[in-house]
C-alpha cells in the first residue's frame, strides 16, 4: 500500500484547501497509515523507554556495589599463645578453640598455625607445643 499522501493546493476566494489527486489513497487508508506509523513510533518508545531502565539500573548496581556503609569494626588486637597438644586432639579441634572471623576461614587460621609452627601440612604429635594465634580486644 502506498502511504505517500499526494495533494495539490486549490484555491478559493481567501484560503487554501487540498485534495487527493487522482488514484491517490483515501482518507480511511491515510488515517490507517497515519495509525501504524503512530503504533510503530509507540513501540520504539516503549522499547528505548525499557533499554534506558535496564542500563539505569545496572549502572546503578555497580555504582552502588561499591559503596558500601561502614561496619561497626571494632579494632582487634592478634596475640599468640602456647598450646601443649593433648591425646587425640588435632590442629583443627586446637584452632577451632582459638578461631575468629578476622582469619577470614578456617583453612586461613591453619595455614598460620602451620606457618608459625614450621609444620609440613596439619599433623601434630601428643605433648607437642603450639604458638597459636588468636584476636581479642
Amino acid at each position: 500500500m502506498n502511504t505517500a499522501i499526494s495533494v495539490y493546493p486549490v484555491s478559493r476566494r481567501n484560503h487554501t484547501s487540498y485534495r487527493s489527486l487522482p488514484g491517490a489513497p483515501g482518507r480511511r487508508e491515510r488515517l490507517a497509515a497515519i495509525r501504524e506509523a503512530q503504533r510503530k513510533a509507540a513501540c520504539s518508545r516503549r522499547r528505548r523507554l525499557v533499554l534506558a531502565c535496564v542500563l539505569l539500573f545496572i549502572v546503578m548496581s555497580v555504582t552502588l556495589s561499591g559503596f558500601r556503609a561502614p561496619q561497626a569494626h571494632t579494632q582487634q588486637t592478634k596475640y599468640y599463645t602456647k598450646v601443649t597438644v593433648g591425646l587425640d586432639e588435632t590442629l583443627w579441634d586446637i584452632s577451632g578453640q582459638y578461631y575468629s572471623s578476622e582469619f577470614g576461614s578456617m583453612r586461613a587460621m591453619i595455614r598460620e598455625v602451620a606457618s608459625l609452627n614450621h609444620l609440613d601440612g596439619s599433623r601434630i604429635y601428643y605433648g607437642q607445643t603450639l604458638i597459636i594465634p588468636y584476636f581479642a580486644e
